[in-house]
């Protein structure tokens, strides 16, 4: 797919982009497609959650009681 192509696709989804050192910073989705986002973000923030105590529970059983 040709970068303009991409752009315009991007530029369909999101109102506003932040680049820093050619990495995305920030962004904001426009209106219509704000709700996509809110669910994307929530399911990351829910399975982060889930990684984070299964680590913890992995931990505790390698953990020497010796």
């Amino acid at each position: 797919m040709r970068q303009s192509a991409r752009a315009k696709i991007a530029s369909s989804i999101l109102a506003i982009v932040v680049v820093e050192d050619r990495r995305i910073e920030s962004f904001r989705p426009r209106p219509s497609w704000a709700p996509y986002f809110e669910e994307l973000a929530q399911n990351v923030r829910s399975k982060r959650e889930t990684s984070l105590e299964l680590a913890t529970s992995t931990l505790a059983t390698l953990r020497s009681t010796n």
